[in-house]
C-alpha cells in the first residue's frame, strides 16, 4: 500500500461536528466547546515546524481559524463558517504544545465575530487572532 493509500484509509476525526482533513493532518486534538468557549490542543509534531523547530506560523493560523470558527458554531449548531477576514499576530515562538482558546463575541444575522489565542504550557499568550465569519447555513 502507497503511502497516500495508507492516509487515506485512516478514520475521519470529528471535529466538533465536522469533518476537516487539514485539522486532522496538523494533528489537532478537541478539547472542550461550549457557548462561551472552544479549547483545541496541537501536540508539537516535526512535520508542522518550521526551519528554527518553531511551530510554523501558517500552522498557528490555520489552527487558529478553525478553532474562531468552532467558537462561533458553538452559538450555532449546525451552521458552517466562511471566514471573511482574519488577522493574527505572533508574539512569542511556538516552541512545543499548544493550547488554543477562542470565544464569539458577536453573532448577529449572518456574521460572527471571534477572537482567541495560542497559549503554551507556562499559560504565555504565544499568538492571537480575531476573525470575522459569514454563517454558512445547513454546512
Amino acid at each position: 500500500m502507497k503511502h497516500w493509500q495508507a492516509e487515506r484509509a485512516q478514520p475521519k476525526q470529528d471535529f466538533f461536528g465536522t469533518h476537516i482533513p487539514l485539522m486532522q493532518h496538523l494533528g489537532l486534538q478537541t478539547v472542550s466547546s461550549t457557548e462561551q468557549e472552544v479549547i483545541t490542543f496541537l501536540p508539537w509534531q516535526a512535520c508542522n515546524a518550521n526551519s528554527r523547530a518553531d511551530v510554523h506560523g501558517g500552522t498557528l493560523m490555520a489552527i487558529l481559524d478553525f478553532t474562531l470558527s468552532a467558537a462561533a458554531r458553538a452559538q450555532r449548531p449546525g451552521s458552517g463558517m466562511a471566514t471573511i477576514d482574519m488577522n493574527s499576530q505572533f508574539l512569542l515562538p511556538a516552541r512545543g504544545d499548544v493550547w488554543f482558546k477562542a470565544q464569539c463575541l458577536y453573532l448577529e444575522g449572518d456574521t460572527a465575530y471571534c477572537e482567541g489565542g495560542g497559549y503554551d504550557e507556562k499559560e504565555r499568550l504565544l499568538v492571537k487572532a480575531a476573525a470575522t465569519f459569514r454563517v454558512v447555513r445547513g454546512s
